[in-house]
This record gives C-alpha cells, sequence and structure tokens, in this order.
C-alpha cells in the first residue's frame, strides 16, 4: 500500500537501523504482540496488521491498544479460497459446495467455522469477491515487482 502511495520501501535489518532520507523504513515483528509493543512503546512510529488480529484481544491486548489509534485501513481482501482438484466428480463438488455453504447454520459447523480464523460463512465467489482477487492481484504485483530489483 505504501508502495502504490508512491513511498519508497526500505526492509530494515532491525527496528532500530536508521532509516535513509526520504524512505519509509519497516522491519518485521514476527507477531502481533511484538508489534504492538514497538508502537505504543514509541520503537516503530507505526504498525500494519489484520483487523481480525487488532480485534482479538489475545493479539492486541485492551491495555496498549488503548494507546493507538487506527490512521488508515486498506479495501478488505479476500483470506480463504477453497479449492477442489480438476475432475473431482460433479456430485461430489455438489455436495461439498452444499456441506460448506450451509455450515454457519449448523452449531458443530459454526464451531469448525470459528476455529478455522473466526470464519461466519463460506460463499461463493461473486463479483465483490473477485474484487477482492483482483485488488489481492495488484498488490502482489507492486510486491513481485520489489523482490525482482
Amino acid at each position: 500500500m505504501l508502495r502504490l502511495q508512491g513511498l519508497e520501501t526500505v526492509e530494515l535489518s532491525n527496528v532500530r537501523q536508521d532509516v535513509p532520507m526520504g524512505k519509509v523504513g519497516y522491519a518485521f515483528t514476527r507477531g502481533e504482540l511484538n508489534m504492538v509493543s514497538w508502537v505504543s512503546r514509541g520503537i516503530a512510529d507505526a504498525g500494519a496488521f489484520s483487523n481480525l488480529d487488532w480485534e482479538d484481544s489475545a493479539r492486541t491486548p485492551e491495555n496498549p491498544k488503548d494507546a493507538l489509534r487506527v490512521f488508515h485501513q486498506g479495501n478488505p481482501v479476500m483470506r480463504s479460497v477453497l479449492l477442489v482438484r480438476s475432475g473431482l466428480r460433479p456430485d461430489l463438488k455438489v455436495k461439498l459446495k452444499r456441506i460448506l455453504f450451509s455450515m454457519h447454520a449448523d452449531p458443530d459447523g459454526k464451531e469448525v467455522l470459528q476455529a478455522y480464523n473466526a470464519i461466519k460463512k463460506f460463499n461463493a465467489i461473486g463479483p465483490e469477491a473477485a474484487a477482492s482477487l483482483a485488488e489481492v492481484r495488484r498488490l502482489m504485483s507492486v510486491i513481485r515487482e520489489k523482490l525482482n530489483q
């Protein structure tokens, strides 16, 4: 997202490394708790992570979270896609879809969805999901471009 805004980024070997003038430095924290700690203690100016992690008090405790504020939100992106192998019998595909698309209405199914990244329900890929995939592809092309430099 930073690159799409025309900012030049540079990966830092550690969070205390000096950032070259005119660039935005970034470092990987290896966990949401570290990121919240770095930002709330002033070690880093900002952090970026999933709204699901932000809303999960186990990953983002309320105490340091109270000292932080959300200043930007990106577009939602699809997090999971279920795939089947080519050549799967059509009747099995239909049955699998029926089961997956109705899990949210079943207590046991809800429990499985909750355990699987707190998903509310499975949906077919429609226009909104297709747009989300297009956004992911666009972001990935920017990342790929940087990696190939």
